[in-house]
Order: C-alpha cells, then structure tokens, then sequence
C-alpha cells in the first residue's frame, strides 16, 4: 500500500515561532515504506515498515510556504496523507487528504508566489519613484531543489493550496519555474528512497472523469487502497 505521511508528538519540541529567522524543527514518520529500506528485524511479518525524518522549516527561504505548512502541520492534516505521485530519481509528492471533506476545504485556499529578488527590484529601481519608505533588506539568494528539500507543487502562478513534493535528487531546473523550497530534511533522507513508488507517476487529466488526483479528492484514501 501506499506511503503515508505523520508528524510526530513530541513533548520536547519548543513551540514554532513562525516569524523567527531561526529554522523550525519538526519530526515526521513515513509508514509503510518498501522492502530495501533497512530498518530493525521484526518477527510480526504483517508489520510495515516505517522511518523517521527530521524537517528544518526555513521561513526565509519562502515566508508564505513555509506559514501554510506549518498551519496545516498544526491542523494535523498530514496525517493519512499518502504519496500518491512517486517519479523515482525525481520526486515524491503528497498533500491530499484522505478524507474527502477535509481535502474540499482547502480548495480555494490558495497563497500567493513568493516574491523573488526581480521582484523586489522592480519595486525600487525607478528613480522617479518617491522614497517613502526605507530601501528594502537585499532578498535572500533563492534555495535550490536539492535532494532532501520540500516544494509546494503548483498548477500555475499564485495556485499554491496543500500539495508538496520531496526532492529525491538535486533538480536545479525547478529553480526557474518558481518551485521555492520552504525546508529540508536534516536527518533520515534515506527515508526517501523507500517511499511506495507503486503509483508512478499520474498527472492530471482535465475534463477527465477518470482523473487521477480528482478521483483521489473525491474519494479519498479508499480508492488509493482499492
């Protein structure tokens, strides 16, 4: 079945401070991943395999992703989110929840594009422009999608809602099509390599009545079992 995606109770985690430059450590457990990954022995040849990964936030990196992941981290919405889009030596996305109605409510939900340096000069370079206000921080360098970072997946400018992806290698030419990772993973990355990959890789369908994500949305985790 498939890889399904939990974040951790943890009564030694500070409480996030999502308008702090320091990064935000959260842990997550991914269930039922495949057979190579190692894990301890078991003599209960029913139980899944699962691992452990610890996710540093960096609101810098991209302010707007990185406050919606943690409100939906709050909200507990990961939990039963399976990895429904797994492109080996690519990417492994998630973000629908398995239950339908839950899903529906974030549909309209969306966050605007993060403002990128271009952006920002655009702003500021016009010398006729009136200096109201002080010059703005100089942006920070925009992060790559290197292996190991998160990504919200999009389906045009400003379409952000809750779907992200993991990076499972260096994939630098995402950099250009305004995917901003808003974190990365600091330990168990090899986690990665074992998410179910059974799904391949679905993309979406329009005025399709077979689509697969809306198929997904509309039905949640069962059609993903059946």
């Amino acid at each position: 079945s498939s890889s399904s995606f939990h974040k951790n109770k943890d009564k030694q985690e500070p409480p996030p401070s999502p308008s702090s430059s320091t990064p935000i450590l959260l842990r997550f457990t991914i269930n039922n991943l495949d057979n190579h990954i190692p894990t301890k022995q078991t003599n209960n040849k029913n139980e899944k395999k699962k691992g452990t990964i610890l996710f540093e936030l960096h609101s810098t990196w991209a302010p707007l992703g990185a406050q919606r992941f943690l409100d939906l981290t709050h909200q507990n919405f990961w939990n039963e989110c399976r990895f429904f889009r797994v492109i080996p030596n690519f990417i492994a996305q998630f973000g629908i929840h398995g239950i339908p109605s839950i899903s529906s409510q974030w549909y309209d939900r969306t966050i605007p594009d993060e403002e990128t340096e271009s952006d920002s000069e655009s702003e500021t370079n016009d010398p006729q422009s009136p200096k109201l206000q002080p010059p703005k921080q100089p942006q920070p360098k925009p992060q790559t999608n290197a292996r190991g970072t998160l990504t919200f997946a999009t389906s045009g400018p400003n379409s952000r809602t809750t779907q992200l992806f993991f990076n499972l290698r260096d994939n630098p030419h995402l950099d250009t099509l305004g995917f901003t990772p808003i974190g990365k993973i600091v330990e168990g990355l090899d986690v990665l390599d074992g998410i179910y990959g059974g799904y391949g890789d679905y993309e979406v369908q329009e005025d399709d009545e077979n689509d697969y994500q809306g198929l997904i949305e509309e039905r949640g985790n069962s059609y993903l079992k059946e």
